[in-house]
């Protein structure tokens, strides 16, 4: 045995090295052709000369691009019109929300828009909805919500708005009871277009997604904890990051086979995130500093852009042409061009965390950009 090892051992000792030499320089490489990607990236370009000086809460784009908006609690929301000749207001008023809203604003079509809303009333606090028509510039939808739990989201997608337990279509008026993990708020909570809730239980691991129309729900173990979730646009699959870096995808309503997009085994005091693609299935998700974007391919989702930064991801956005904006804790702003594993733009500002405040355009051609909750960037992206 011992003089069939001993060549063995001979030639190992001989390649090891080599093989090292490979691994390393590969490695090297990697991490010449970021940083030289860095070294000579252009600056993002300022679509208008000056940022808006406004309070910056949640932000996002009307579907067909003609709009944005900034929707700031305790402050107001402003609707613009996003043509070059400078941030025109099209939509105007106070918004003396208390609670800290995420989702508490936004598109409901091109030019339907809708708002959460608050007031007092027998000496309670009444939270509610508003939704607004743009073109007639006049409200045409409006609720009040039978329960109020202070820090919550209200959510509105489509024909369709839910707070906690209920959910109503602005359309029709039509109420439905909403089953959600937790009697207590959970921290991710979606509403789908078709009228699906999608909610997260942190003390069991559990996620639920139910149809308050056929009160039909999926519940499930993750196998995470310390996570967020999220459902893709085609409503085909759930997504869960971990804080540690684990990733799970089940489809729905099969929830098998559960597919993987990320090991986990880090420390879990990291920053997870999840950016669906605004039409499709595909998803880009952080945690760390590590960004991984997925793509639908025959039914299992491939790994098309990885990328590891020295930093940690505070804000993720994916556009519908595969464009990915990352922003990390140094308040170093990138934008990356998945397909091509192209570095497209940067720039440095000052930190927020929240990928709220950070979104594409339709195109893909834009950024919208809240820089320390303080003001609103509006950036072209070059081609």
């Amino acid at each position: 045995m011992d003089n069939f090892l001993s060549p063995l051992i001979r030639r190992l000792r001989l390649v090891l090295p080599v093989i090292l030499l490979v691994v390393s320089g590969c490695q090297s490489a990697q991490d010449i052709t970021y940083e030289a990607q860095r070294a000579t990236a252009p600056q993002l370009k300022k679509h208008f000369p000056n940022p808006i000086e406004v309070g910056v809460g949640v932000v996002g784009y009307s579907p067909d691009g003609r709009y944005f908006f900034n929707a700031d609690p305790g402050n107001k929301v402003v609707v613009y019109s996003s043509d070059n000749q400078g941030p025109t207001v099209v939509l105007d008023f106070p918004w003396p929300l208390s609670l800290s809203q995420k989702k508490g604003a936004g598109f409901l079509d091109s030019s339907i828009f809708y708002y959460a809303s608050q007031r007092r009333a027998r000496g309670q606090t009444i939270y509610g909805v508003k939704v607004w028509s743009l073109d007639s510039n006049t409200e045409i939808f409006s609720y009040d919500f039978s329960e109020s739990h202070g820090e919550d989201s209200i959510v509105a997608k489509g024909d369709f708005v839910a707070y906690d337990n209920e959910m109503v279509n602005w359309r029709t008026g039509n109420k439905y009871k909403v089953r959600i993990a937790h009697s207590a708020m959970p921290l991710d909570y979606a509403l789908t277009a078709s009228g699906k809730v999608l909610s997260a239980n942190y003390y069991n691991d559990d996620i639920l997604l139910h149809d308050p129309q056929t009160d039909t729900a999926l519940q499930w173990d993750s196998g995470l904890s310390n996570f967020r979730s999220a459902i893709t646009q085609g409503e085909g699959y759930v997504i869960a990051q971990a804080n540690d870096g684990g990733c799970r995808v089940w489809p729905v309503p099969a929830l098998k086979p559960v597919q993987s997009c990320g090991s986990g085994g880090w420390s879990d005091d990291h920053y997870a995130l999840i950016a669906p693609h605004p039409t499709d299935d595909s998803f880009a998700v952080s945690a760390g500093g590590r960004v991984e974007v997925y793509r639908l391919v025959e039914d299992r989702f491939q790994r098309v852009f990885s990328r590891t930064l020295a930093n940690e991801v505070t804000a993720l956005s994916l556009s519908a042409d595969y464009r990915v904006a990352i922003g990390d804790n140094t308040s170093h702003l990138e934008v990356w061009d998945s397909v091509q594993g192209t570095l497209l733009a940067q720039t440095d500002l000052n930190l927020s965390f929240g990928s709220e405040l950070l979104r594409f355009s339709p195109s893909g051609k834009q950024l919208l950009y809240g820089e320390g909750h303080l003001r609103l960037h509006v950036f072209d992206i070059p081609e």
